[in-house]
């Protein structure tokens, strides 16, 4: 074969050179031959457009020589412009838009010869530009042609010969390897016997190779099947084994016990001596309940804890929870003077729904902790992790009952004395107001009076704190904005703060809207701010701040929120007071709870703030430590709603009347202060004193009654069995309700419905008289 192709190569290489180098030189010369003839043909056209042009000329036709122009350069596909110069200024042209500027530099002064010159204009285009003189007038015809366009009629000569060398290049190598295959005919036949005997010989060896190699690994296949499943085996078993040791743990052994329980069986069968195994609390700190059973004995640290709060986490563990990743190291490991020594380690975090709940730690195996090992206690932290996540549920819905049982029994105390309470206060707002109507400022009982209706408005203000603790209170949310609420605030709580608290505000660029009473969240601020200022007795920075966030799945676990995650609205109320000790933050939010002296405080103050976030569907978080202060964090729902943006409200005083009034109380005191402020207002008024006697005195005066106005609940008949007969009687009876009673009491009774007219107890006459004259105009 090699000879062949020696052969081959040393006749086609001379051959096919000698067949290229004519092609190109023929190819060159016609090319030069056809540039050579064009030259002469277009020269004589230029001539000729030229004597058109000198006719022209003399009559001074600029159009007919552009037109003359136009149907040479459409006629003609290689001329490409035509224009005529007279004095070296242009004077008439074929083109559309004017002349390039790369065309203008044209020897306008040669009027004798043609003049054939090879250019190139601004946009790269090659022409042959045949400059002519025009009789005796002056002037020069300029005739541009294509040297692209005159190259293309020679490519078909060009095509003719490289075809022709082609055919010669093709016949030569046919021929030359018919004398290298005559040639070198009986050495191949030679060759290619020889050639077949190797390749037979091949073929055997490796049909021989490859049924060896299919038989061992078919028998390397076996084994592994067998040993894999014989390892399967083992693992289904050994897990089988391990998870019903751990149910039986959580079901059975109490939470003291528990921990150290599932920790043993961990240990057994990674045969490691220590390990831990602990949660993360509510607070967000690593506790480990129980560590291995030889710790503590043998551990000669001085402060031994079970509780790591987060900003002490280090090492491989604290990594592994951070990173909520397996971590792994068999070298020797840095611990405290007195810890235990740590030869190796492998530490799995046990993660629920992508949160991590708790950690898993064996350590100080004899030999190193393998793959086998990684995946078989990740197996089990799998396994854990939900029923951890229900024991540590468990205990928290245990949590929140108790605090609801706390929660329902102050509901309980105060629906129980909001009626009387209430009726009482009633009647002691009344009295005191007419009582201060009828005094001057001067008068030495002015004062006093004063302050008897001051009290009893304080009065009125704990009956709804206690009902808002319990979320019983009557709220009336409306879209608001919250920047608008803090913003409104400021002078208020500046004073009552005082001068030597600095107050500051950050408000969202995004002006946040919620859902809410505004009245109620400036009671939370109020109260707040009350708090910040006990806690700051020497001075100090109270921060009011308001944001969008948004808050994820880990954060609203480590909170202990029951809410969805999303976007939020953030009200943060921060202080550099004292702070508060871990043990008291359990319990700021308990009714009467308090760590100020007695006569300082009611315990009140922040029961009421979890109670009207409660009612407003929020959540609340506090963070505090000894001496750095206290950052209490409310999250409220977004709005989409835009609020109503109301105009200031002005004070004025009742619009009298002349209408008549059923008016329907059991308390006679009440009964009375009512009858007094309607009556001392030009209404007539008709007293009954239970739902019977005004369904009698309705009937008796039907004709004169034009309003209603009832107590909820009354002996007999209460008011709205009373209400349902007399509407049987006239159906457009209005009416107004009146109760002291809790909203839950309120809405089970009916009165909640749209439409329906209700004033809770206590009430200033000034406050009912508008009411009435509402009620009467609409």
């Amino acid at each position: 074969m090699n000879l062949k192709r020696k052969i081959f190569w040393r006749i086609t290489a001379p051959l096919a050179c000698s067949i290229l180098i004519m092609g190109i030189l023929i190819s060159y010369f016609l090319l030069k031959a056809h540039r050579i003839q064009a030259r002469q043909i277009y020269t004589t056209q230029a001539t000729f457009l030229a004597q058109k042009a000198e006719n022209m000329l003399m009559w001074d036709d600029r159009i007919g020589l552009r037109n003359i122009f136009l149907s040479a350069v459409q006629t003609t596909p290689v001329l490409k412009y035509v224009f005529l110069e007279r004095n070296g200024e242009s004077s008439v042209h074929s083109f559309q838009t004017g002349i390039p500027r790369g065309l203008l530099d044209r020897h306008a002064d040669i009027i004798t010869n043609p003049l054939f010159r090879e250019i190139q204009d601004e946009e790269g285009s090659v022409f042959f530009d045949i400059a002519v003189p025009v009789g005796d007038q002056r002037a020069v015809l300029h005739a541009g042609f294509s040297r692209d366009a005159i190259d293309r009629t020679a490519q078909a000569s060009m095509i003719t010969v490289v075809i022709v060398s082609a055919s010669m290049l093709i016949f030569g190598i046919i021929l030359a390897s018919v004398i290298a295959t005559a040639t070198t005919r009986e050495i191949r036949l030679l060759t290619g016997e020889l050639e077949q005997s190797r390749l037979e010989l091949e073929k055997k060896v490796e049909e021989r190779t490859e049924s060896l190699r299919k038989t061992n690994e078919q028998l390397l296949s076996e084994i592994a099947e067998r040993r894999e499943v014989e390892e399967s085996l083992r693992k289904t078993e050994q897990e089988l084994t391990m998870r019903n040791q751990i149910s039986h743990i959580f079901l059975s052994v109490p939470d003291r016990e528990m921990f150290g329980e599932v920790l043993n069986a961990v240990r057994d069968v990674l045969k490691s001596p220590y390990g831990i195994f602990g949660y993360i609390d509510k607070n967000g700190d690593f506790v480990c309940p129980s560590l291995t059973r030889d710790v503590w004995s043998q551990c000669q640290m001085q402060d031994k804890e079970i509780v790591f709060p987060r900003e002490k986490w280090g090492g491989v563990w604290g990594r592994a929870l951070v990173e909520k990743k397996t971590l792994c190291t068999n070298s020797p490991l840095p611990v405290p003077e007195g810890h235990l020594p740590i030869t190796r380690a492998l530490d799995v975090p046990i993660l629920h729904h992508g949160v991590v709940i708790g950690n898993l730690i064996v350590a100080n195996k004899e030999s190193d902790y393998d793959q086998k090992d990684h995946v078989l206690l990740e197996t089990i932290a799998q396994y854990i992790a939900p029923l951890l996540a229900a024991r540590l549920e468990r205990e928290r819905l245990e949590e929140q009952l108790r605090q609801s049982q706390k929660m329902e029994a102050i509901g309980q105390l105060a629906g129980g004395i909001a009626h009387d309470f209430n009726n009482i206060l009633t009647a002691i707002i009344g009295y005191s107001s007419f009582l201060k109507m009828e005094l001057q400022e001067t008068d030495p009982l002015y004062a006093d009076v004063t302050q008897i209706v001051s009290s009893a408005e304080r009065a009125a203000q704990l009956t709804k704190g206690l009902l808002a603790l319990s979320r019983q209170q009557i709220i009336s949310p409306k879209p608001t904005r919250l920047n608008a609420v803090v913003a409104s605030m400021v002078s208020l709580l500046s004073r009552l703060i005082g001068e030597d608290i600095e107050l500051k505000t950050t408000l969202a660029v995004e002006d946040p809207v919620i859902l809410a009473d505004r009245g109620q969240i400036e009671q939370i601020l109020i109260n707040l701010a009350t708090n910040a200022r006990d806690a700051m007795p020497d001075g100090g920075v109270l921060s009011i701040s308001t944001q969008t966030v948004l808050l994820d799945r880990e954060f609203i676990s480590a909170q202990g929120f029951e809410m969805q995650p999303g976007l939020y609205v953030l009200l943060s109320v921060a202080d550099s007071g004292a702070g508060i000790d871990e043990h008291i933050k359990e319990r700021i939010f308990e009714p009467f709870f308090t760590t100020k002296e007695v006569g300082k405080g009611t315990g009140l103050g922040l029961s009421i703030v979890y109670g009207i976030i409660q009612q407003h569907n929020g959540y609340i978080g506090v963070e505090s430590q000894p001496g750095k202060g206290t950052t209490f964090q409310i999250y409220f729902s977004p709005e989409e709603a835009r609020p109503e943006e109301a105009g200031e409200k002005t004070a004025s005083l009742p619009a009298r009347g002349t209408e008549t009034i059923l008016l329907a109380e059991d308390e006679t005191d009440v009964r009375n202060l009512l009858r007094l402020a309607l009556t001392q207002n030009g209404y007539k008024v008709i007293s009954a004193e239970n739902g019977e006697a005004a369904i009698e005195k309705f009937i008796q005066n039907r004709e004169q009654i034009q309003l209603l106005v009832f107590d909820v609940i009354m002996p007999k008949k209460n008011g709205i069995e009373a209400f349902h007969e007399i509407k049987k009687i006239n159906p457009d009876t209005k009416i107004i309700f009146l109760s002291g009673y809790t909203a839950a009491l309120i809405e089970s009774k009916g009165i909640s419905e749209e439409g329906v007219n209700f004033v809770a107890k206590p009430i200033a006459p000034n406050d009912l008289l508008n009411k009435v004259r509402e009620v009467l105009d609409t």
